[in-house]
């Protein structure tokens, strides 16, 4: 299981005592889970497709250890509650790198 906190929670926990639960629910809603990405999918191909609708913070994918492939799934946070919503809404089924993307809030994978 993966958990992404965006820099801004990150930051926010090292400077004062921010709890985990507190953190999720302040970044929660503009964090997405992103499902069936290539398995050569790049980070930097991630945030380059965001950036053409919004502001990506944060942008990482999961992967096999072993074989460094991605898992074909990753999380990405956006700046605000608003704009993840509007991604959901322009990307889900995106056709990206010969695959459909998948969108949804995170929450439910956390």
């Amino acid at each position: 299981m993966t958990i992404i906190i965006c820099i801004h929670c990150l930051s926010m926990r090292r400077s004062s005592s921010l709890s985990q639960s507190q953190t999720r629910r302040h970044c929660g809603n503009n964090v997405l889970f992103i499902g069936n990405l290539s398995y050569f999918c790049e980070e930097s191909q991630i945030i380059e497709l965001f950036r053409q609708y919004g502001e990506p913070v944060h942008v990482e994918i999961s992967r096999n250890r072993k074989q460094n492939k991605t898992l074909m799934y990753g999380f990405v946070t956006m700046v605000s509650g608003t704009e993840a919503e509007n991604m959901v809404h322009l990307l889900d089924g995106y056709l990206f790198m010969g695959r459909k993307l998948r969108y949804d809030n995170s929450l439910q994978y956390i």
